[in-house]
């Protein structure tokens, strides 16, 4: 009966390290996820002003300084017009500064007639 004695404490000083680092996981995926929305949202905006007929200059240095780390591409076509925004998201961890994930947006709009 005295050998359980403590198996409680040794198991949660065991796992409660790993439900922590689950934790952390987790809110880091939200945090990518959320990016990724934003981005998304931010391309889709820009490149419907574009297309409507907005300064592309304008507009391409609005969206950068809405996604500073961002690496922007506009590229535009016969028909419409595509911005694709690159940007590396890594573990909040200095030491895993280089694991991470790219995360990658593009939208397109046709281009609109003024007449």
């Amino acid at each position: 009966m005295h050998r359980d004695r403590g198996s409680v404490t040794l198991e949660a000083a065991l796992v409660l390290p790993l439900l922590l680092l689950v934790g952390a996981i987790l809110l880091w995926a939200m945090g990518v996820a959320f990016t990724a929305l934003a981005m998304g949202d931010a391309v889709r905006t820009s490149a419907r002003l574009i297309a409507r007929g907005e300064p592309a200059d304008a507009v391409m240095a609005q969206l950068q300084e809405s996604l500073p780390d961002s690496e922007l591409v506009l590229e535009p076509r016969d028909v419409d017009i595509m911005i694709r925004a690159e940007r590396f998201v890594s573990l909040p961890i200095p030491a895993f500064g280089g694991i991470g994930f790219t995360v990658m947006q593009s939208a397109s709009a046709p281009l609109e007639s003024v007449e």
